[in-house]
């Protein structure tokens, strides 16, 4: 990596060509060595009867650092997984915007967010002057699951640029059929591709799951059936560990650590009463009851589509948010967090113990990982002597329109700052190319000089020529999470260890370059995959070509790698 005051080259911004995007793909794919990926060469998974059904379960935020420990102590379909799989203990993704809907981006398309464009969870757009979520769509419509109406929000995978593993399966087998089931929206919706036949996730305000026009006309009477037989209220039952004891030795200290949230008013220690909350609905997200209310859905799904039981092979995934939103509020290291994977473990068991009642033990197979990391406790990372910094975005917000005002005299020059970049306003974008490179300038030594180890204009990045982003530094990592059409003015990037956030009641979070938030396990419990624990570090970008090798399909068109190799 070069120098960490890094103010690169001033160019006009570069247009959009994702068929050059697309080219570099195929190119890459072709034969060229992926960064993180250890068997860079075309590998056969020796399945001669493919899986009728595959299930792909994604743990939000679970990093390789925390996992890997506590791996021992899990007895249920987790430890199924680990006992009759493949375990790469630590899978990296090979870029820097560690957040969940690029890893779910990229889980699916087997592509980077340079390629994918999925470059956040949300970005600000200057042409519309404010922040977009990246399923914003309000042309479709989401379905109200009490009714045969729709609520005011709209939600689609439009900004989705390139297929995905739904798509690879459906162009083999236009019968097959594609569900997938998350407590977050962006996480459903791109966590098989674009071709996903029905993405679910849950509604605050209708307290159910529920899908959007984008990808069905109505709302199936399974779906509205489920939701209600499933009321909300009575999931809110006090929280309690499943085993306080156990959950005490794997977090590693007391409940009520330092540093712990207090998440819609739920607590920092147990019980914890989502019911009596001002929003019950937002609350029960933080709580394992989520969790099982996903794995319900699961197994309704399974029977309602007739998932696994004709010879077209079935894709269902699962992807397990309410983790994500313990590991912000509590820790990782908290008892909440860790009480989450010991009950999903267990929930996982009775998932996986309904299909090899329905289909039979070896029809169906299964994957399992995480969308990303996150950083330790700020209090475990002092205790241990490590500087551990944190950066407010509304901060870093201010020291940006102070130093863009200095430049081009009193205006309104920045219109919002992400955890991870900067986007600056329609009126910054009038200005002269001079003055824009001159204030832009001058941002960049404010915000270094703040203690930013980088900051980097993404219009000196271009992803679309041969030999772009290649290595594995922090430079590199950044040019694959830059997207032309998606991505804002400045790209940033703060010390190892230290911490950019917009939320100041959250005890960690992640999206940084570093090994923490980038690298996850991946177990692979599936025909020809030889179990035991690999001693290997692949890339994350081979987890779509080792779904598509399973399911006996090709890889999606913008994969990169080959896929994990069955033997050790």
């Amino acid at each position: 990596m070069g120098s960490s005051h890094d103010i690169l080259a001033l160019v006009s911004p570069r247009p959009v060509i994702l068929a050059a995007l697309l080219a570099l793909a195929q190119c890459e794919h072709a034969g060229s060595r992926v960064p993180g990926t250890t068997d860079p060469e075309p590998t056969a998974v020796a399945a001669p009867i493919p899986p009728r059904l595959v299930v792909l379960i994604v743990i939000d935020q679970l990093p390789s650092w925390s996992f890997d420990p506590q791996r021992g102590a899990l007895e249920g379909g987790i430890a199924r997984m680990l006992a009759r799989g493949a375990y790469w203990p630590r899978s990296a993704y090979p870029y820097a915007t560690t957040h969940t809907a690029p890893g779910h981006a990229t889980i699916s398309s087997g592509t980077t967010p340079s390629v994918h464009g999925i470059t956040a969870n949300r970005w600000f757009d200057a042409t519309l002057g404010r922040q977009l979520a990246v399923d914003d769509d309000p042309k479709a419509k989401v379905f109200d699951p009490r009714g045969s109406g729709t609520l005011d929000d709209g939600v689609s995978n439009a900004r989705l640029q390139v297929p995905g593993i739904a798509d690879a399966l459906h162009a083999k087998h236009a019968t097959s059929r594609t569900i997938a089931i998350g407590w977050k929206s962006r996480a459903a919706v791109t966590v098989l591709g674009r071709g996903v036949d029905l993405p679910l996730w849950f509604d605050n305000g209708a307290g159910a799951l529920t899908t959007s026009r984008a990808f069905t006309e109505q709302l199936p009477r399974w779906v509205q059936e489920f939701a209600a037989r499933t009321p909300v209220a009575g999931l809110t039952s006090p929280w309690t560990p499943l085993d306080a004891k156990r959950v005490e030795a794997l977090a590693g200290g007391p409940d009520a650590a330092p540093d712990e949230a207090d998440p819609h008013g739920l607590g920092k220690v147990f019980p914890h009463r989502a019911g009596e909350m001002k929003s019950p609905n937002k609350a029960l997200a933080f709580t394992p009851q989520a969790n099982t209310v996903l794995v319900d859905a699961a197994l309704a799904a399974i029977a309602a589509e007739h998932l696994g039981e004709d010879a077209a092979p079935d894709l269902l995934a699962v992807t397990f948010s309410p983790h994500d939103f313990a590991g912000h509020a509590w820790c990782q290291e908290s008892w909440e967090r860790v009480d989450h994977l010991l009950r999903i473990d267990r929930d996982l068991a009775r998932l996986f113990d309904a299909l090899d009642a329905k289909l039979g033990r070896d029809a169906w197979a299964a994957v399992l990982t995480s969308d990303h990391g996150a950083r330790p406790s700020g209090a475990r990372l002092q205790a241990r002597g490590q500087v551990a910094p944190l950066f407010f975005t509304q901060e870093l917000e201010t020291l940006a329109e102070s130093a863009a005002g200095d430049a081009l005299g009193p205006g309104d020059w920045v219109l919002g700052v992400t955890t991870t970049e900067v986007e600056m306003t329609a009126a910054f974008a009038a200005r002269t190319t001079d003055d824009r490179n001159r204030a832009l300038a001058a941002v960049i030594a404010r915000l270094f000089d703040r203690g930013l180890l980088s900051v980097r204009r993404t219009d000196s990045f271009d992803s679309t020529q041969p030999g772009a982003c290649v290595g594995d530094d922090v430079s590199a990592l950044v040019c694959r999470s830059i997207h032309p059409k998606h991505s804002s003015d400045l790209y940033l990037v703060a010390p190892e260890w230290a911490l950019i956030n917009d939320d100041t009641n959250e005890c960690t979070a992640h999206g940084s370059p570093w090994a923490y938030d980038r690298e996850v396990p991946v177990v692979v419990m599936a025909p020809g995959y030889e179990p035991g624990v690999r001693d290997t570090t692949p890339s994350m970008l081979q987890l779509a070509p080792t779904l598509a090798a399973i399911l006996g399909v090709p890889p999606p068109a913008a994969a990169l790698a080959a896929p994990l190799p069955p033997r050790r």
